[in-house]
């Protein structure tokens, strides 16, 4: 059964491999962490573009000091860091409430799988009752009210085969600490009620808190933003022997990828309007990148796209992709509540328990993170 929701992306012209189909802002989005400061993290709050320079996140992330190999690669080397700009969205909503007090309270009755969607469903409603910059009191804003309307945010689905697929961010424990955050959204709503239209807000909060908690999950992308994600990036495709290339390249990445593990590109995560319309596929032909440093996602192509033909990307990580079909479909119904139905995926039905792992695939990379639990 494919539960997939109605809305797709359809190609408007041809697109050859590795173009770029469209580029386009979050409609909201928030740091990987509910309190960057403790963490660590040093990013602007509003744009998630880095604040440190890629030997300093390196050295805090792996707990040692770390000398990049060619420094000028840096994306942030030459410049100015402003860390004024990390507390930009909270400065309209903090003239009303103490935000950092709910934020200590939301800590302690949650845990990390929902650190990120609280504060994204935090910043959504804030923009839903325009806690905003450039909005009257009692005016909404029209693109948050769109996404209210157009994003996916059904909570469980009927396998049609005596099995109800409900979301994992539903499931306990996670529906437990869901449930013990929903005062604190809500005493957040009534405190500046009398100053705002709150309507829409309570209604989400109460009949609708749920699906409220559906919205982020199913529809919510990773932001890989982190300066070195991008520094990566530039020393893969920089100019230098093979020699080179073996010996600056492996002993670094092993050491940022054994201790960073899966955040070493992960600043945040963000709604977006538009990405949001690409379906799933096993086979995939674009994918999302973050080109520019920030929150802005990028769509590119991975292969040739004809005109009308469907835009695909993968709801999972390389790894995923090279486990069986069985597996894939578990993670599909646990976070997008759906069975992929791709050429793949059919391909595999007379064997979905066979694992399909590619000779690019680093083994030993997977050996060294087997025990790290479920993400």
């Amino acid at each position: 059964m494919d539960t997939r929701a109605e809305r797709k992306l359809v190609a408007e012209k041809d697109y050859d491999d590795e173009a770029i189909v469209f580029s386009e802002e979050p409609l909201v989005a928030c740091q990987e962490t509910s309190h960057p400061k403790k963490c660590g993290y040093l990013a602007c709050s509003q744009c998630l573009r880095s604040l440190e320079k890629t030997d300093e996140m390196a050295s805090r992330l792996s707990g040692q000091p770390v000398q990049i190999p060619y420094p000028e690669l840096c994306p942030n080397k030459d410049h100015e860091i402003t860390t004024s700009l990390r507390e930009f969205w909270l400065n309209g909503l903090s003239n009303e409430v103490d935000v950092y007090f709910y934020i200590h309270r939301f800590r302690n009755v949650h845990h990390p799988p929902e650190t990120t969607s609280a504060m994204l469903i935090l910043r959504l409603l804030c923009q839903l009752i325009n806690i905003l910059p450039g909005y009257s009191q009692k005016q909404k804003d029209p693109a948050t009210l769109e996404a209210f309307e157009l994003l996916c945010h059904h909570t469980q689905v009927d396998s049609g085969q005596g099995e109800v697929w409900k979301h994992k961010l539903l499931e306990s424990p996670h529906q437990d600490h869901i449930f013990a955050m929903q005062p604190l959204f809500i005493d957040i709503v009534n405190y500046i009620s009398s100053d705002h239209d709150t309507i829409e807000a309570n209604k989400w909060l109460t009949n609708n808190y749920e699906n409220l908690w559906a919205l982020v999950g199913l529809n919510s992308l990773g932001i890989a933003s982190s300066v070195i994600s991008l520094y990566d990036a530039r020393l893969t495709s920089h100019e230098m022997t093979p020699a080179k290339r073996q010996e600056n390249k492996p002993d670094f990445a092993l050491l940022l990828f054994s201790d960073s593990g899966e955040f070493l590109d992960a600043e945040g995560t963000g709604l977006y309007l538009r990405q949001s319309a690409c379906n799933h596929s096993c086979e995939p032909n674009a994918e999302c990148k973050f080109l520019h440093g920030d929150s802005r996602v990028t769509l590119k192509a991975t292969s040739d796209i004809t005109l009308g033909n469907e835009i695909f990307i993968s709801y999972l990580s390389e790894d995923e992709l090279c486990q069986s079909r069985n597996d894939r479909w578990q993670l599909l119904r646990r976070g997008y509540l759906f069975e992929c139905q791709c050429p793949k995926c059919e391909r595999q039905a007379s064997n979905p328990d066979e694992h399909d792992r590619s000779d690019e695939f680093d083994d030993s990379y997977d050996d060294s993170h087997n025990d790290d639990g479920e993400s």
